[in-house]
């Protein structure tokens, strides 16, 4: 169990027009009744479509994402390998931390936004940018070793960047985001999140490429990393 306290159905923001409504109540309706498998299925179409949209960026760009036997530039493999995170890991860690970190930290006030945020960027943020960084190189063909080597390389850089984004966004989620929303709201922040950090560093740090020690490296991206 989360511990998040779920909804009535009826609890969909009836101000909205007639669509809009109805897609909100259903998708409140479901977090009511299923709320893992709501906040997985989610996960696993905002996660597909921020790396396919990412690969897209970095093709404009003038990058060539790799093909494995598709057409196109795009990698639908690899959107696939990360909306599989979204879905088995990102979205249910999300939903038990919030809940935790809810249970420990109740309240709004100033003071406590500041110190869940703490918190997350603290202990959260490393463990979910790790466990990204690692699951992509292992479903990319990367032996362990590898996987840990590029963990080491890029988490720094990619935590401080993430920094510029997850604060601000905390910030509101915290304050005002309900906590069944939130696993949501994340997801949606982690679309822009995921086409910023392309548009910032690409082409050379979102292209992956499998180099002879086993490692899924970025096309150009040196001793950067990700």
């Amino acid at each position: 169990a989360t511990g998040a306290r779920m909804p009535r159905a009826s609890a969909a923001p009836g101000a909205w027009p007639g669509p809009l409504a109805a897609l909100a109540h259903a998708y409140v309706t479901m977090l009511a009744t299923r709320p893992h498998a709501t906040r997985s299925a989610t996960a696993v179409l905002m996660f597909f479509a921020s790396d396919a949209a990412a690969q897209a960026l970095a093709a404009r760009a003038g990058g060539h994402p790799r093909k494995r036997g598709g057409k196109g530039d795009q990698d639908w493999a690899r959107s696939v390998r990360f909306a599989a995170f979204g879905g088995l890991l990102h979205a249910p860690a999300c939903a038990a931390f919030f809940a935790a970190l809810d249970a420990a930290l109740p309240g709004t006030s100033p003071a406590t936004v500041a110190l869940k945020i703490g918190v997350d960027r603290a202990f959260f943020a490393p463990f979910i940018l790790a466990a990204a960084i690692a699951w992509m190189q292992l479903t990319g063909g990367a032996t362990p070793p590898a996987a840990a080597r590029a963990v080491r390389a890029r988490l720094a850089r990619t935590w401080l960047l993430s920094c510029g984004v997850w604060i601000p966004a905390h910030v509101v989620g915290f304050s005002h985001v309900p906590l069944h929303l939130r696993v949501l709201y994340v997801n949606a922040v982690a679309l822009a999140w995921n086409c910023a950090l392309s548009a910032l560093t690409a082409p050379r740090l979102l292209l992956p490429v499998t180099s002879d020690d086993g490692m899924v490296r970025v096309k150009g991206a040196g001793h950067r990393g990700k």
